[in-house]
């Protein structure tokens, strides 16, 4: 998906993320927008008119910063899992301590929480997702553990636990209510 292929797009889509990162969703408006990428009043609704759209393009960039990123990272397809296991940690590493990076990682837990109310949002992060997971696989796949990219009780290289899996809860583990810290007299 190639919504930000002019350069104003692109700038509009990261100042989008500046947005996401530091307000969270409800300070992400057009004028927000406007603002942090210094531009025109207006000039974000030329490019996103609705809601949707500034969403969507805020994670359309984020999708292309981190695939350009990320193949950068990883150097092209590691043929070892070791060379594999090395650029993407080196690549993690970049995600918690690169200003940039870590700006859209928060932009991405933002529109993540947003994408479980809108739905229309949840199918764009969806397809986005499928892309990434299909160039993990082929990461994988080139680095020798094409056979091993689901875990056990997973299908193919998906992220999501199947729709059967309960989540953790009442049946979970459980904890005493009352912790003692030393023995306490009562007089």
């Amino acid at each position: 998906m190639s919504i930000t292929r002019s350069p104003r797009a692109r700038q509009v889509g990261d100042a989008a993320i500046t947005v996401l990162a530091s307000q969270g969703t409800r300070g992400l408006t057009h004028r927000a927008v406007d603002a942090a990428g210094q531009l025109p009043p207006g000039s974000t609704s030329n490019y996103a008119r609705t809601r949707i759209a500034l969403l969507t393009l805020a994670l359309a960039r984020i999708a292309e910063l981190d695939t350009a990123e990320g193949m950068e990272a990883v150097g092209g397809y590691p043929e070892s899992v070791p060379a594999l296991t090395e650029a993407l940690t080196l690549a993690l590493h970049r995600m918690l301590t690169d200003e940039a990076a870590r700006r859209r990682l928060l932009a991405r837990f933002e529109l993540a929480f947003e994408a479980t109310r809108r739905p229309e949002l949840r199918a764009v992060y969806d397809e986005m997702g499928r892309g990434f997971r299909e160039h993990v696989a082929r990461l994988l796949a080139a680095a020798g553990a094409g056979g091993r990219t689901a875990a056990p009780g997973r299908s193919s290289p998906g992220w999501r636990a199947p729709p059967s899996t309960p989540w953790p809860g009442p049946a979970g583990p459980r904890f005493p209510r009352r912790v003692s810290c030393g023995s306490s007299s009562a007089s």
